[in-house]
């Protein structure tokens, strides 16, 4: 099952693999203060096939949707999930898909609009303004 993020998001980092903190507490604070056990996933990345993939493709507790399905499995399981929304809220399946789909259009152009990371802002910077000083006294 393969989903494909339609926001930033951050994910493990696998060359995060620092020394054992019993053994070596020093050298770990020393690693974990250089590498990050994060790192910066670009919208638009797949994400590696996994039987959770779906859950990226629905609401999470705070309501954002991180994915979209990258193939029909997904799109089967995201259904189901749609399906059992419908009849927990008593409402049409119809209506619930709608929804869904606003929010994930609402996901895309927030990050289509979003200034990506690392590129120049199109506004210019704001002329430095003067501080006032004091007048002797």
């Amino acid at each position: 099952m393969r989903a494909r993020l339609i926001i930033d998001s951050s994910g493990p980092n696998p060359d995060f693999a620092p020394p054992d903190p019993k053994r070596e507490p020093i050298a770990f604070q020393l690693y974990c203060a250089e590498v990050s056990p994060t790192r910066s996933v670009p919208a638009g990345t797949e994400l590696e096939e996994h039987e959770m993939a779906w859950i990226h493709c629905v609401p999470d507790a705070f309501g954002v949707i991180r994915a979209e399905p990258a193939d029909d499995e997904c799109r089967r399981m995201v259904e189901a999930h749609l399906e059992g929304q419908a009849k927990a809220k008593r409402k049409p399946l119809a209506q619930v898909r709608r929804e869904h789909d606003r929010a994930v259009t609402t996901a895309k152009q927030k990050q289509a609009a979003a200034p990506k990371a690392g590129a120049a802002s199109a506004a210019p910077a704001p002329a430095p303004q003067e501080t006032p000083h004091a007048a002797p006294q």
